[in-house]
């Protein structure tokens, strides 16, 4: 019995099977009918009531079974259609409902496996769009920065000044992801302080006038150590950590030295206020160039001040050259004609500075340049012009005074050079001294060469009349 109902059982037939079975139950009612009508009209005699209510009991029941086989094989194809509708919409996690062994219960079965695929993919596909969102980031960070280097680059190369570059570089930082806030702050080489230079994302007010002492603070200890440090999630807090975080309203920062020929001339800082964050090392490594490309702005600034000094100054003495002197002088004569004031002009020249440096030789000569040089430089006032006007010549430009003021300050020149021996060996011999010859505008000229002219030839008078004079 066991054994027999499964055999009669539907569930684990095939489709066309119970299609089939299905319209030979509905062709049964046609027949039915037929016998039915031939019974009734055709052989009426042998009609009974027994027999017509079999007949129409036998229908029904038929139909019926008919009816539900019907059912049972389209039910399950409209809810595989409309479950197959919704994943079609998107709804991926939806599962079929299998029930049957039969094909709509295959192509249920299919229908979860691709779905099953398509979430595996889906899940797959999510994994490498983050994982190729990640390295777009990274390469839009490379980009930016290689930018920003070749801007920065070319900045320095055309000589811009380098707080232009400096303020420069803090904006193209600014551009990188993840960056809220950042600060430059450079060694005041008078004070001795740190002073904010440039920033960005952060109050102004409250850092602007900040300066910290190299060592004072996490700031100073950057400098003074000359290491830098990372302020993360990962870094524990001390109570330096956070008054740094409130001065600078940064939760997270990492803070580079600025080295320039070996020495550290500032601190950069690079952060934002994101909470659990932590920089990766390429995020380190992008800040560290930038600081780099930093610390060769600094020196390429420092590199073009001492050239510019030594296109105006003498290599030996410190002092301004003979070019430099002469367009100063030029300019100070156009200046007082404009303002109808004085400006006068002193030559100083050493006396037999030849036979000096014969006798004790090059070394001994120089040194003795530097020593006049240095009582002329502290001589001067804050508006004179000192220069070396020759090889053991010397010059003076001095706006506001006239002739007879210059004439004093020449002869206290004079009496000081004399009065510190310099070159002197022996007791019993001298040491060098200087005669001048002066000049002043408009009364011996009214341009520059006039001046010096006029000087020259005063000086010619004071080295004939003895030398150690001064004459004008």
């Amino acid at each position: 019995m066991k054994t027999f109902l499964p055999n009669l059982s539907l569930v684990p037939k095939g489709l066309r099977y119970k299609l089939m079975i299905a319209y030979c139950l509905m062709a049964v009612i046609p027949l039915l009918i037929c016998v039915y009508l031939a019974s009734t009209y055709i052989f009426p005699h042998t009609q009974n009531i027994f027999d017509i209510s079999l007949v129409m009991l036998i229908t029904v029941g038929i139909t019926f079974l008919g009816l539900c086989l019907a059912r049972e094989i389209v039910e399950p194809m409209i809810k595989l259609a409309m479950d197959a509708r919704i994943i079609a919409e998107g709804d991926i996690n939806r599962m079929v409902e299998v029930k049957g062994e039969d094909e709509i219960g295959d192509l249920g079965r299919s229908l979860n496996t691709i779905t099953r695929r398509i979430k595996e993919n889906m899940d797959e596909l999510r994994s490498y769009g983050e994982k190729t969102k990640q390295i777009n980031t990274e390469i839009h960070k490379k980009v930016l920065t290689m930018t920003g280097l070749l801007q920065i680059g070319n900045l320095i190369s055309s000589a811009i000044e380098l707080d232009k570059i400096l303020e420069f570089s803090v904006e193209k930082i600014m551009h990188l992801p993840d960056i809220t806030g950042c600060f430059l702050m450079m060694l005041d080489e008078d004070e001795k302080k740190l002073a904010v230079k440039s920033l960005s994302g952060l109050e102004e007010t409250q850092l602007t006038l900040k300066k910290i002492r190299p060592g004072e603070g996490l700031v100073g200890k950057i400098a003074k150590q000359n290491k830098p440090f990372i302020l993360d999630a990962d870094t524990k807090t001390t109570t330096e950590i956070e008054d740094f975080r409130n001065e600078f309203q940064l939760t997270n920062c990492a803070l580079f030295p600025v080295v320039s020929a070996g020495k550290t001339t500032g601190v950069l800082g690079v952060g934002n206020t994101i909470e659990n964050y932590k920089f990766t090392q390429d995020d380190l490594e992008l800040f560290e160039v930038f600081v780099k490309q930093m610390g060769i702005a600094v020196e390429n600034d420092i590199l073009i001040k001492k050239a510019e000094e030594l296109e105006i100054t003498d290599e030996l003495t410190g002092l301004y050259n003979e070019s430099y002197i002469n367009a100063r002088l030029d300019e100070e004569i156009k200046r007082a004609i404009i303002y109808q004031r004085p400006c006068a002009f002193i030559i100083l020249d050493v006396d037999d500075f030849k036979v000096f440096r014969d006798a004790q030789g090059e070394i001994a000569a120089e040194e003795a340049l530097r020593k006049i040089s240095s009582i002329l430089k502290e001589s001067a006032t804050p508006i004179d012009k000192v220069s070396r006007f020759s090889d053991d010549g010397f010059a003076i430009v001095l706006p506001e005074k006239n002739k007879r003021d210059t004439a004093r300050t020449a002869e206290e020149l004079r009496i000081k050079i004399e009065e510190a021996s310099i070159g002197k060996k022996k007791a019993a011999s001298h040491g060098l001294t200087v005669s001048a010859g002066i000049s002043e505008n408009p009364i011996d000229g009214a341009s520059a060469q006039e001046l010096v002219d006029k000087a020259q030839a005063c000086l010619k008078k004071a080295k004939d009349e003895g030398k150690n004079k001064v004459a004008s």
